[in-house]
């Protein structure tokens, strides 16, 4: 589990210096990787996958303000917004890039050992409404 909004995988920005163009990722992009890399480390798992693996991601993202009443009712989730699935951006696919290039020699060997792939992404709930990325790797045996 790696808690704070989730941060979806972002494309390489490229910025010009005299005749020379610099590629790079956006900050807010590597520090979320690295985040995904200490919360397995700390997880105490010895050494990386080397068969073929299977991981599901779900996704808890952090509910706007408009989901929620004011005044008295502060704090609880308007009754239209109960059952609302979180279609919008950012996408499904660009969190699962993130974790398999986070993950790849870290809980893995290379991320093209990942046969199957499931990805849910959904409003968070409860009081804190703060946002949470959920992510389990098994080995698929032979």
């Amino acid at each position: 589990m790696c808690d704070g909004t989730p941060v979806p995988d972002g494309r390489p920005k490229f910025a010009r210096m005299g005749k020379f163009t610099r590629v790079y990722m956006p900050k807010k992009v590597t520090d979320y990787r690295q985040k995904l890399k200490v919360a397995y480390l700390a997880m105490g798992f010895a050494e990386p996958f080397s068969e073929a693996i299977e991981i599901a991601i779900k996704v808890a993202m952090p509910r706007p303000l408009s989901h929620f009443g004011t005044g008295k009712n502060a704090g609880i989730i308007k009754e239209r917004f109960k059952e609302v699935h979180h279609v919008q951006k950012p996408d499904c696919d660009n969190f699962a890039k993130m974790v398999l290039d986070a993950l790849n020699q870290v809980a893995y060997l290379d991320d093209s050992q990942c046969v199957k792939l499931s990805v849910r992404k959904y409003w968070s709930h409860g009081e804190s409404n703060e946002g949470a990325m959920f992510i389990e790797i098994s080995e698929i045996s032979a």
